[in-house]
């Protein structure tokens, strides 16, 4: 889906460490897709954040989530140096994961004390209408709205 992606790229995660450590060329595809025209917007969780500490309590880490969101930041940096603004950080309280890629809308959604690889993804597509993908779309926008810029 990211390499098919010509309009949107979308990712809201507290840290998504899979995507740096599992997608091949994670961050030079996005690298790629800003050069391209692209629009790209990654959202990471501010790991100095009472959202960020409270999430790693309640799935049992503590201060691990807030070293994944540290090193996620870290692993954002060439897309923050090549592209600036189109990283953020956020103290949302993240019900789920949103990753969008044109009109396909990956949804992680997040369940009480379980890591996010051990909840529901629901695949949707977006339309024009009023459909659950636009809701999600419009979730998006607005935690983005409310981020902070990420500075390397």
């Amino acid at each position: 889906m990211l390499s098919d992606a010509h309009d949107h790229v979308d990712v809201l995660v507290h840290a998504g460490l899979w995507l740096w450590d599992a997608v091949p060329g994670f961050v030079a595809a996005l690298r790629a897709k800003c050069a391209a025209g692209v629009a790209v917007r990654v959202c990471l969780g501010d790991p100095d954040s009472d959202t960020v500490r409270r999430r790693g309590d309640e799935e049992g880490i503590g201060g691990g989530l807030a070293g994944r969101c540290r090193l996620a930041l870290t692993y954002a940096q060439p897309l923050v140096d090549a592209h600036p603004g189109s990283v953020r950080i956020s103290d949302a309280t993240l019900y789920a994961s949103i990753l969008r890629f044109d009109d396909d809308v990956l949804v992680n959604t997040h369940l009480w004390g379980n890591p996010a690889a051990a909840s529901p993804v629901l695949h949707l597509r977006a339309d024009d209408g009023a459909t659950v993908a636009s809701h999600v779309i419009e979730s998006f926008d607005r935690v983005w709205a409310a981020a902070q810029p990420a500075v390397g």
